[in-house]
């Protein structure tokens, strides 16, 4: 189906303003964007969209390491902390031991 003005292609107008012009052929291209535009168009788009994508999925795990990382050091700290006067405590009796003030077969005085 050809959309336009004028009678069959190649033949010319018989009346009115258009009288003995020549109508386009079918063959003679549109003016108008066809399939390959749009292809175009949409390979730009789905490009775009991967890059972003793939830039974002490496942004989000550069992030979630920095912040396990955090996370990590602040847990060994936090044990750390709370195991400093176990540390102590055990250092204190080592020495205890070793300069003989408490004799390791005394079950009482370990309690």
């Amino acid at each position: 189906m050809r959309l336009g003005f004028g009678n069959d292609a190649g033949r010319p107008f018989a009346t009115g303003r258009c009288a003995g012009k020549v109508a386009p052929d079918k063959d003679v291209a549109d003016n108008r964007p066809g399939v390959g535009f749009g292809a175009v168009i949409l390979v730009g788009m789905l490009l775009v969209q991967g890059i972003s994508m793939w830039i974002a999925e490496k942004n989000t795990r550069e992030f979630l390491g920095a912040n396990a990382k955090f996370a990590v050091l602040s847990m060994v700290r936090e044990t750390r902390r709370r195991l400093a006067p176990v540390r102590g405590l055990n250092e204190y009796i080592t020495r205890m031991i070793d300069s003989s003030q408490v004799d390791i077969n005394d079950h009482e005085q370990f309690g």
